[in-house]
């Protein structure tokens, strides 16, 4: 009986994996996208840099609107550790740094995928979106904070990121079929790995939510255009 019980469970869990195929995943996603406009969250941004070994947590709230274009916005405003915050529209990239009163812009038009990558492609993602970009695996189904989802491990197309070993981990809910956590590795060990909780889809997003909230600063932020 001893030897059995590992068997059920071994079972159970690759039948489990079976129902959750993978075109069944991206097809439930289609269909989750195509009404999103946006969302507001919390998030909690996590950087490790395995040759120093350090972790780097930081947390905040997100706002995203996704027109029907498919063009992203979004603000995030970190309150933890420090203040500060990002703003995203098109390819450009604005870095508030509440501290030093100082705001950094980027454009990132030549880097397409890291910013893809790196910030949006958790936000409003289609099962289509992935498969355009990825060679896709499920690998699992884990609860992430109570909710279960569905695991995917995905290698880019893209030769030059395939090449320099990277690669992405996204964990999809089961109940909204939109990603809850999301993993993006480096060769090197590094990685990058952002979650969300308090989720709420298609919550109606103002302007102002999505503009740099400047009301604490005590003068006007010093700009600095950067090229990447």
């Amino acid at each position: 009986m001893r030897f059995l019980v590992p068997l059920l469970l071994v079972l159970v869990a690759q039948t489990t994996l079976a129902a959750a195929d993978l075109p069944t995943v991206l097809s439930k996603m289609n269909a989750a996208a195509a009404p999103y406009q946006g969302m507001t969250a919390k998030i909690r941004w996590i950087k490790y840099t395995k040759l120093v070994d350090d972790t780097d947590v930081e947390s905040g709230d997100l706002w995203v609107k996704k027109d029907n274009k498919g063009q992203v916005q979004l603000r995030i405003a970190f309150t933890e550790p420090i203040r500060k915050q990002i703003r995203i529209e098109k390819t450009t990239v604005e870095l508030f740094n509440e501290a030093i009163n100082q705001i950094e812009e980027y454009d990132l038009k030549a880097k397409g995928n890291q910013l893809y990558e790196g910030l949006l492609l958790g936000y409003g993602v289609s099962g289509d979106d992935l498969k355009e970009r990825y060679d896709i695996e499920i690998v699992a189904e884990e609860p992430i904070d109570g909710q279960s989802s569905v695991k995917l491990d995905m290698t880019p197309k893209d030769a030059e990121d395939r090449a320099a070993g990277k690669s992405v981990q996204m964990w999809i809910s089961t109940q909204t079929w939109q990603p809850i956590q999301q993993k993006a590795l480096e060769h090197s060990g590094d990685y990058r790995l952002i979650s969300y909780s308090g989720v709420k889809i298609s919550a109606a997003i103002k302007a102002s939510d999505l503009a740099l909230d400047l009301s604490r600063a005590k003068s006007k932020p010093k700009r600095v255009k950067t090229k990447l």
